[in-house]
């Protein structure tokens, strides 16, 4: 998974054995879903779970935060607000509604 967190444009692939359901749930649950098997990869004949995992999109702000060494979870976090932004606070004043041309 770290891997994926510091490359989040590619696709990541593996493969597991059909027969370990621990390895497939957990890859499962990191968000890999399965794409295929290969019949008799293993040399006991064993077939081979092709799963693959591809990132969501991510926008140039979160990826610029990434590829600075932040986790995902601080990257997705929203900017902090502005000075102006704080003061202004939630109400609107009339010069912040659009205008009518």
């Amino acid at each position: 998974r770290a891997a994926c967190d510091r490359c989040p444009t590619g696709d990541a692939f593996l493969e597991v054995r059909a027969s370990n359901a621990a390895a497939s749930g957990l890859y499962a649950k990191l968000g890999f879903v399965e794409e295929g098997r290969r019949r008799g990869y293993y040399d006991d004949g064993e077939d081979a779970v092709c799963m693959r995992m591809t990132p969501r999109a991510v926008s140039a702000r979160e990826l610029t935060r990434l590829m600075a060494g932040l986790t995902r979870e601080e990257a997705r976090r929203p900017a902090p607000k502005t000075p102006e932004e704080k003061q202004r606070g939630t109400t609107m004043h009339p010069q912040d509604y659009p205008r009518d041309r």
